[in-house]
């Protein structure tokens, strides 16, 4: 016979796992690698305690410490916090028409820093030692993320890869310069660029390589995939030109949106 508090524990816990189970077979596969690779980026920053996913109940969809970190609160509070950053993000959304949208919210407290992120219908829960710069913290997250909702980066996201058999010039250094500012996450090499993409294991990133190759097949331009067991590479160049042209950027941008 259980006890009051074993049967609410109890219905907790299987009220939280049919959520995750229900979440994983209503959302796309390409959501959850999404999500699972920004939570595999994030964890690598050493100042960041705890990352995780909330949808709009204030139930925690997936998400956990950094290695070593010691949990300042039992299960059950954290649920308590969960359900608080629901609340307080549908509430701020009730502004949105006359102020704009929140980018991020925070809260300084003596032993964490706690941060919100709207992304993909979902709360981006973290939170940070106490220390950390909360600003510079907020930009590096919104990059790793992709959710930098500027006009330009959806104008190129609008844009198709035109066939390139050459006869034109790559683009120049200003001009690659202000492209990369509209693909959060990739990087400039000699005459290509280049993102790297984490994942819990080889059956993921085999599943976003399956995404990247059909958005590939869908634009007529393919980049270079390098798989590990949980890494995948992505290097994008024109090779009729052997260097960089729009293309290259309106594909970038478009895988980050995976």
């Amino acid at each position: 016979m259980f006890k009051n508090k074993d049967v609410r524990l109890q219905q907790f816990f299987l009220s939280y796992f049919n959520v995750i189970k229900n979440w994983m077979n209503q959302s796309s596969n390409v959501e959850y690698q999404n999500f699972q690779r920004i939570y595999a980026e994030l964890l690598k920053e050493p100042k960041i305690r705890f990352v995780g996913f909330v949808d709009y109940m204030g139930n925690l969809i997936m998400g956990g410490f950094r290695n070593g970190v010691i949990p300042l609160k039992e299960e059950s509070e954290r649920q308590k916090i969960f359900l608080e950053v629901a609340l307080r993000v549908r509430t701020r959304e009730d502004f949105d028409s006359n102020v704009g949208p929140v980018k991020y919210a925070s809260s300084r407290r003596d032993k964490i820093v706690m941060m919100t992120f709207p992304i993909l219908g979902k709360i981006l829960f973290l939170s940070t030692e106490p220390d950390v710069e909360i600003d510079p913290m907020a930009r590096k997250i919104i990059k790793v993320c992709g959710i930098q909702s500027t006009e330009t980066n959806n104008e190129i996201r609008k844009k198709k890869c035109v066939p390139c058999e050459g006869g034109i010039s790559p683009l120049t250094p200003e001009e690659i310069k202000k492209n990369l500012e509209k693909v959060p996450g990739w990087k400039l090499k000699t005459n290509s660029i280049e993102r790297e993409f984490d994942f819990g294991g080889f059956t993921e990133a085999i599943k976003f390589v399956n995404t990247v190759a059909e958005l590939a097949e869908e634009e007529g331009h393919h980049p270079d995939i390098c798989v590990h067991w949980n890494k995948v590479v992505l290097e994008i160049w024109t090779h009729a030109i052997n260097g960089l042209s729009e293309n290259d950027f309106v594909l970038a941008s478009k895988v980050n949106k995976i």
